[in-house]
């Protein structure tokens, strides 16, 4: 290192009743470098660094040393959190306070730390604002968290986290909830701010390509020990430890080969059609104000067959999550139809919608929100099969539960435990395992494994092909992941502002796309070679963030933010166009764009 450690950790350990969570954990940060920690759930590499904060809850037993500019850390972590130490957090909605406004939050650290007044506070936290790139900063400051989209929540957190001018910012997971684009602004906006001012960064995440992006050294952990310390450059193209080696070849990766998409005759029924279905929901404008309507997918149109899986990509707020609801008769649709194994689901309900729900199953993406955390969790996995298959021996359930249990990378030891012994992985495996162990005949995804280590992830991927092959499962796959969606899906529909811009065949749409959005999203996919990661991210060109649904621009609604807009664009709305096999795109500009 050409500069002398700012962090440097020895023999650090910590302990729950005797049992070693991290056991002789040594490592070293230098100003201005990054050091990237990468390993599964419970490796141990949060409980390092909540360990260097000082949060870790009581029972814990630590030991070792740590030195933050030459003072002892762990002494002292308590006065200087937030100070010379401060920590993004994976979920910034949990981290921020609900009901106080955003720049309340930035400015409360200097209120506290610095001594200073509310309005020079408040002052600087516009400042802040800017400094991590966040659009219109004075209104940002007005707004409460759930008024801001998930990049710009996370660039509040980072805003906060920057108040006081820490040495040693922390960040654990901090774009794992993120669309392709939003992450790739943020990890230039963090690799911009270390070198700006000096900092040392610590990046807890499972993301190679995070990994890429930003470390210059990387620590890989596993079972609270260190399996290997090395140059970002070494651990992702000659890693020594076969652990390592097997969380790449786990990697799922864009340039890859995915599924062979069906050779199904067009004229085939699908057992799912949705033919011009749109949501839209009524906004009351106050006590005086008219009301006005959001329209959050708008006139959407697709189908998928049997042992098929669609992949559903756009940035948040495109209108997937609220789609897949409406698919499920868990939101209404406004207008259009949803036709479901010949039957169309809006016209059904009660013993028959019922009925139907037992070939249709859904995971959600926050798992914490979709289980009971009362619950054991094979209670929980065995609630469909009570529900639905009431005639199922109690011997039979079990068995059942026990090898679902084992399919998601969870031992029958799981079976006894509760909801909220579990980490966030470990609860999204148990939603995986409720959903499947019906065998059900439609699946729908919604984020299903963002949360999940690639190991995991990899093995789960591997279960869902098994599903559509053996039992001819339907998918509907929403992720923002496009290597997942490249992986397991044979058809790939882009959303945005709830328009359909772009679909087709995976490998058509992701080797030679035609709308300028799917390539802004393709563009910006982490790549594992460091040198060709960095130099893509100074190259990269993201215009912005997805505008309200309130506020559409007119004609192109991606004209804003497309490098390719021409005065056409403002005036005219794109239809859908056939580009041939089984392709369509929505680009005024699209045959001049391809060729």
């Amino acid at each position: 290192m050409s500069e002398p450690a700012l962090l440097a950790v020895q023999s650090l350990s910590v302990a729950y009743r005797g049992q070693p969570v991290v056991d002789g954990v040594t490592f070293e940060i230098a100003p201005r470098r990054c050091l990237g920690v990468i390993g599964e759930s419970g490796a141990g590499n949060t409980q390092v660094f909540m360990a260097l904060m000082g949060l870790l809850p009581p029972q814990a037993r630590m030991t070792g040393a740590a030195q933050l500019a030459g003072a002892a850390l762990l002494e002292s972590a308590s006065q200087v959190r937030g100070r010379s130490v401060a920590m993004i957090f994976q979920d910034p909605m949990t981290s921020l306070t609900p009901h106080l406004r955003v720049g309340d939050q930035i400015a409360e650290p200097l209120v506290a730390h610095r001594g200073m007044s509310w309005q020079t506070a408040r002052a600087r936290a516009a400042q802040l604002l800017e400094q991590v790139r966040m659009s219109d900063a004075p209104r940002r400051l007005r707004q409460y968290p759930h008024e801001l989209s998930g990049g710009m929540r996370q660039r509040a957190m980072i805003a906060m986290a920057l108040a006081c001018d820490p040495k040693l910012l922390i960040a654990d997971e901090p774009t794992t909830a993120l669309d392709v684009s939003v992450q790739a602004q943020l990890l230039k906006l963090l690799r911009d701010l270390i070198q700006e001012r000096g900092m040392a960064l610590a990046l807890v995440t499972h993301d190679m390509g995070v990994i890429a992006a930003l470390a210059d050294d990387v620590l890989v952990m596993r079972q609270g020990k260190v399996l290997e310390h090395a140059p970002v450059q070494r651990i992702l193209t000659a890693p020594s430890h076969e652990y390592t080696r097997a969380l790449l070849a786990a990697t799922p990766r864009l340039e890859a080969s995915g599924p062979v998409p069906l050779a199904v005759p067009r004229a085939a029924t699908a057992p799912l059609t949705a033919r011009n279905v749109s949501v839209r929901h009524r906004l009351r404008g106050g006590w005086l104000g008219r009301s006005r309507w959001l329209a959050a997918v708008d006139d959407v149109s697709f189908e998928v067959r049997a042992g098929e899986a669609l992949g559903v990509v756009g940035e948040s707020g495109c209108g997937k999550s609220t789609l897949t609801r409406a698919l499920l008769r868990l939101g209404p649709a406004s207008s259009g139809e949803i036709v479901w194994l010949g039957r169309a689901v809006q016209d059904l309900g009660g013993e028959e919608l019922r009925r139907l729900r037992d070939g249709m199953q859904v995971v959600f993406q926050d798992p914490f929100a979709s289980l009971d955390p009362r619950m054991r969790i094979a209670d929980i996995i065995a609630e469909p099969l009570r529900a639905l298959r009431p005639g199922l021996a109690a011997a039979e359930r079990s068995e059942k539960v026990l090898r679902m249990l084992e399919s998601v990378g969870l031992g029958a030891e799981y079976a006894g435990r509760r909801g909220r012994e579990l980490s966030g992985g470990q609860c999204q495996r148990v939603a995986i395992a409720r959903a499947m162990i019906l065998e059900p005949k439609l699946l729908v995804c919604d984020e299903a494994v963002s949360a999940l280590d690639v190991s995991i992830q990899a093995q789960i991927l591997e279960l869902l092909d098994g599903l559509k092959r053996e039992h001819g499962t339907s998918i509907v796959f929403v992720s923002h992941n496009l290597a997942v969606v490249r992986r397991l899906c044979e058809r790939v529909m882009v959303m945005y502002l709830g328009k359909v811009v772009e679909a087709g065949e995976t490998p058509a749409v992701f080797e030679a796309p035609r709308h300028p959005y799917t390539r802004m999203l393709l563009a910006a996919v982490p790549q594992l070679d460091p040198a060709r990661e960095r130099a893509r991210l100074d190259a990269l060109d993201v215009r912005g963030e997805t505008p309200s649904a309130l506020d559409r621009p007119s004609g192109c609604q991606f004209r804003n933010r497309c490098p390719a807009a021409q005065p056409l664009c403002a005036t005219t709305s794109p239809g859908t166009e056939d580009s041939g096999d089984s392709h369509q795109v929505a680009c005024l500009r699209w045959r001049e764009l391809t060729n």
